[in-house]
């Protein structure tokens, strides 16, 4: 693949943690890739790349000329993930270990999220009757 035949930009904040971690996982995946700083209260580059003031940073804009990779304007880190993994330019990100996914199933989601919830729930009913 020559990689003269695209241009790949992705636009961040250093404002927001999923700039970071958005360039970060394209980097451990070697996703060839120009990143470019954009001032979150102007939104200057947001603006000369077509996207909108309610469009979330990360953007990725993807100019290409060859059928492998197809063009792309995508805001948010979720949708930037999605879009390269249906592609299978990355792989997916989220990884637990066997201990981590036994004490997720085992202990936190059955025990810990439902006295969570309730706590949520009276502080709500006192707030809403004062």
């Amino acid at each position: 693949m020559n990689f003269y035949d695209f241009f790949i930009l992705l636009v961040v904040v250093p404002e927001q943690v999923s700039s970071f971690e958005c360039v970060n996982i394209l980097n451990y995946y070697g996703f060839p890739v120009n990143v470019e700083e954009d001032n979150i209260l102007r939104g200057l580059s947001k603006h000369e790349m077509g996207f909108g003031k309610e469009d979330q940073y990360p953007l990725l804009v993807i100019d290409s000329t060859i059928e492998a990779i197809p063009e792309s304007a995508t805001s948010e880190l979720t949708a930037i993930l999605n879009f390269l993994l249906r592609l299978e330019f990355i792989s997916d990100v989220n990884s637990h270990s066997a201990k981590e996914t036994q004490t997720m199933n085992e202990f936190l989601l059955p025990e810990v999220e439902p006295i969570c919830q309730e706590m949520i729930r009276n502080m709500y009913r006192k707030w809403l009757f004062y």
